[in-house]
C-alpha cells in the first residue's frame, strides 16, 4: 500500500489537463495550497531590496555582489536588477547564509533545534503524521536551503515517514482500523509531494544541462519514488522530465529519444511479472546504448536477478547511489 521507495508528475496529453492537474499536483487543493500557488507566480523574480529584507543582508552588498558576478541577475527594460528565485537558493546555499523572512521568497520554512539527522527524521515524521502541513513542507526546505541535498532529504526524513506508515499498515488489523491507515498514508503522502514540489521549484538547470528522463512501469500507482528520482537529479544539475506512475517501457523510450536523454530512471515499487519487466529494460537499454546512455532501475520490488546480464541496465538502492551514478555521465547534450 505505501510508497517506500524512491524512484511525479502523471504523464498528461491534454495541455489544458496538464495545466490544471500540474497546479493541483504542485500546490494542492487547500487554502494553504493555493496561497502558494500565488506566492510561486509573484516570487519567481526577486529584486536585491527582497532578497536582502529575506536574508538580512544590506541591499548594498547584494548589489556588490550582482554587479561582480557573484550573485547572477538580470537588468529590466528600466534598468533595474532582478534575481530568480532558484539563483537566489543558489547564492544562499554556497554563501551559508540565513533565511529570515522566507515568504519574501514565496516559500515556507520552519525552522527546529539540530539534533542530529536520527532526530531529524522523526521530527519530519511526526509533523507529517500528525497532519501538520505547513511545517511539514517548511521542514524540508529548510533543511535544503542550509545546505542539505534532495538526495539526502529523500534518503532521510521522506524514506523514514513513508517506512513509518509501512509499518504502522503491517500492524493493522480488521477493516475499520485499515480504512483509517488508508486515510492516513494518503494525507502523508499527499504533504509529501507538496513538500517535495515546493523544493523542485526552487532549482532550475541550465538549457545545457543533461537529460534525465524516467517513471514507473505500467501498473505501479507510486507518485513519490518518481519524483524522489526526479529531485534528486535535477539537484544535481540535470534536466528532468519525470513522466510518473503507470509510464509503459514504450513511452519511456519515446520519451527519452525524443528529448536525447542520457540517463532513464525506472522505479519499480510494486510486484510485477519478471520477463515484462526484463523485456522492458532490455528494450530501454538497446534504445539507451545506442544514444550513449544508461538505464538505471531501482525500487523496492526489484527483483535481485532482474537486470542481471542486461548491458548498459544498472541499478541503485538509494537517491544517493542515483545521483553517483549519474556523475559519470554528466555529459552535456550538442
Amino acid at each position: 500500500m505505501v510508497e517506500l521507495t524512491f524512484f511525479d508528475d502523471l504523464d498528461q496529453r491534454n495541455h489544458l489537463f496538464t495545466a490544471k492537474m500540474n497546479q493541483i499536483r504542485t500546490f494542492g487543493n487547500t487554502r494553504l495550497g493555493t496561497r502558494l500557488m500565488i506566492e510561486h507566480l509573484m516570487k519567481q523574480l526577486l529584486s536585491p531590496k527582497d532578497l536582502a529584507r529575506a536574508t538580512g543582508v544590506s541591499e548594498s552588498s547584494l548589489k556588490r555582489w550582482a554587479d561582480s558576478g557573484r550573485l547572477e541577475c538580470h537588468r529590466t527594460a528600466g534598468g533595474h536588477r532582478r534575481i530568480q528565485l532558484a539563483e537566489a537558493v543558489r547564492f544562499i546555499r554556497d554563501s551559508s547564509i540565513s533565511v529570515v523572512e522566507p515568504s519574501l521568497l514565496g516559500i515556507t520554512m520552519q525552522r527546529h533545534p539540530s539534533e542530529g539527522s536520527e532526530n531529524s527524521n522523526e521530527h519530519f515524521s511526526e509533523l507529517v503524521l500528525s497532519g501538520r502541513e505547513e511545517e511539514s513542507i517548511g521542514f524540508l526546505s529548510h533543511e535544503y536551503l542550509s545546505g542539505s541535498s534532495f538526495a539526502s532529504l529523500c534518503d532521510g526524513p521522506v524514506r523514514h515517514c513513508l517506512e513509518q506508515v509501512g509499518h504502522a499498515w503491517a500492524r493493522t488489523t480488521g477493516n475499520q482500523e485499515k480504512n483509517t491507515r488508508i486515510a492516513e498514508e494518503h494525507r502523508a503522502v499527499d504533504i509529501i509531494l507538496q513538500a517535495l514540489q515546493q523544493l523542485r521549484r526552487m532549482v532550475q538547470s541550465p538549457e545545457t544541462a543533461p537529460v534525465a528522463i524516467g517513471g514507473a512501469p505500467s501498473g505501479d500507482p507510486y507518485l513519490v519514488p518518481s519524483l524522489c528520482a526526479a529531485l534528486s537529479l535535477l539537484g544535481d544539475g540535470w534536466r528532468t522530465a519525470n513522466l510518473g506512475p503507470s509510464s509503459p517501457f514504450e513511452v519511456l523510450r519515446t520519451a527519452a529519444i525524443r528529448a536525447k536523454a542520457k540517463l532513464v530512471w525506472v522505479s519499480v515499487s510494486v510486484d510485477s511479472p519478471d520477463a515484462n519487466l526484463r523485456q522492458g529494460l532490455e528494450m530501454l537499454s538497446e534504445t539507451m546504448l545506442g544514444m550513449n546512455g544508461s538505464v538505471i532501475v531501482g525500487g523496492r520490488r526489484l527483483p535481485d536477478e532482474l537486470t542481471r546480464g542486461i548491458s548498459g541496465v544498472h541499478t541503485a538502492t538509494t537517491m544517493r547511489e542515483l545521483v553517483l551514478f549519474s556523475r559519470g555521465l554528466r555529459v552535456p547534450n550538442s
